[in-house]
């Protein structure tokens, strides 16, 4: 069976992560799901960085970077585009704007959700995995372990 995984933006910010992301995926250990609105996220969350940490000099250097940064990503990701309304979630995820994370996975019939936004992932079962309606929300490394990726 193929395992399909929502990728977070919060795993996708970090080199590190995004490019074992990538390479995990290429090496057909599963499919990353993501939608326009990751895409819009992760373009919203570099450009603050980027403007944090090196002004708005170098627009073209970031935008050359950004460019293929996104030449990688599409070419390894799947996009699925759910629309509102969003599908509802369980009763005590408190950030709304994280229904769009839970409708692509719901949409892909994804299995995981990767994330490091742990305070938004439904309340653990009776063994401690935070799973609802039948998708785990997981950290990146422990996402590695179950795909028996190595690094």
């Amino acid at each position: 069976m193929t395992i399909l995984a929502v990728i977070d933006t919060s795993c996708l910010v970090s080199n590190s992560h995004r490019e074992h992301l990538v390479t995990a995926a290429q090496e057909g250990l599963y499919v990353p799901i993501w939608s326009p609105w990751i895409i819009a996220e992760l373009n919203r969350v570099m450009t603050w960085n980027w403007i944090k940490n090196k002004g708005v000099s170098e627009k073209e250097k970031f935008s050359r970077r950004y460019k293929e940064m996104m030449s990688i990503l599409t070419g390894s990701f799947r996009c699925v585009d759910p629309k509102p309304p969003w599908i509802k979630a369980w009763p005590s995820l408190t950030d709304k704007d994280d229904l769009p994370i839970w409708s692509t996975a719901k949409y892909a019939e994804a299995q995981y959700i990767v994330s490091l936004n742990t305070n938004d992932f439904p309340p653990p079962n009776k063994y401690g995995i935070h799973i609802w309606e039948g998708i785990e929300y997981i950290v990146v490394l422990e996402f590695f372990r179950r795909i028996q990726y190595e690094f």
